[in-house]
């Protein structure tokens, strides 16, 4: 006959349990006020003034306003407003440039039509491997830009294109490879996945609509809860952001310790730096990447979370 002993529950001490930033997303009043209208509108003003601290204009504050106004006050609107977000940025970047313009269009286009047709017939060849077929086609574009006449029309236009398939390539890759959606109630969301509202590297963040379906906000509570997260953690990012500055002009303006570039470049022009500052400049320039990785993600999961989609952090804990 065996026991089975049961380990005492640890209380944490005061400081175990101290947080710089408080989790108000735990407060049932705070949770409350957030599903009212003018708590909803208290908590937009904050995430724009937040935002104010990375963006760079007017312009840029007002789409923002608009667009997470219109997901906060008609969440049931969120995936057409969402899907609308990459087509309207795109034009409105390439107004002057109609090229690129018009191919990435046709990118996105093509992407949808993968994806219709990866749901259409997933026991055919293309529905079975469509990550190969597509990485194929990516390819083959590539050589036939690279084996045409430069200085040419029609190699501006394919190099024109190949940018853009680059753009976007591991989008449409997210997109066809989700067999589990129906056509009609996820190619919205499949569509604003491609260069989000929240914005990405080429790669998405988070990963795909198929991801965004299991932590999509499904009610006013989980809606609210998960926007106040995203306010705390762009509120985070904020004080990362300021940590970056101060550790750049203590480190490189104080202390004169020189950026790996300017090392490098030193090192070539036949006048490199003491050992120790470069030894110096390595390890600080690992924390700075990290930082700034940091800074980047947390302000994307945050309009993530602000458009109702409760991601995880894309770091977590980067200077322990």
């Amino acid at each position: 006959m065996s026991t089975v002993t049961q380990t005492p529950a640890v209380r944490r001490s005061g400081l175990s349990e101290f947080r710089l930033i408080p989790r108000v997303e735990t407060w049932p009043r705070v949770v409350a006020f957030a599903q009212t209208v003018p708590g909803k509108l208290v908590l937009l003003a904050l995430f724009i003034a937040g935002m104010d601290f990375f963006l760079a204009g007017l312009t840029s504050s007002l789409y923002f306003v608009f667009f997470f106004g219109l997901i906060t006050f008609l969440p049931e609107y969120r995936r057409p407003v969402l899907a609308i977000c990459p087509v309207l940025f795109l034009i409105q970047a390439n107004l002057r440039d109609p090229l690129t313009l018009a191919e990435s269009l046709l990118v996105m286009a093509v992407g949808m039509l993968l994806y219709w047709c990866a749901l259409r017939w997933p026991k055919s060849r293309f529905g079975r491997r469509p990550l190969v077929f597509l990485l194929t086609g990516f390819s083959l574009l590539i050589v036939i830009a690279c084996i045409t006449k430069p200085a040419t029309r029609p190699y501006l236009v394919l190099w024109t294109l190949v940018g853009a398939a680059t753009t976007y390539l591991w989008f449409i890759a997210y997109a066809i490879t989700d067999r589990t959606s129906h056509l009609r109630q996820d190619a919205p969301l499949e569509l604003a996945t491609f260069r989000p509202l929240w914005g990405s590297t080429v790669t998405p963040f988070p990963k795909g609509a198929a991801y965004l379906r299991r932590i999509e906000a499904k009610s006013p509570e989980q809606l609210a809860v998960t926007q106040l997260k995203g306010l705390k953690l762009l509120l985070w990012a904020i004080l990362l952001a300021l940590l970056q500055r101060f550790w750049l002009q203590f480190f490189h303006g104080y202390l004169h310790i020189p950026m790996p570039d300017e090392a490098l470049a030193a090192s070539v022009s036949g006048t490199p730096v003491p050992w120790h500052m470069r030894w110096a400049c390595q390890i600080l320039a690992f924390f700075e990447l990290i930082l700034g990785y940091s800074v980047m993600g947390h302000q994307i999961i945050a309009c993530a979370r602000m458009a109702g989609f409760n991601a995880l952090r894309n770091t977590y804990r980067p200077l322990s």
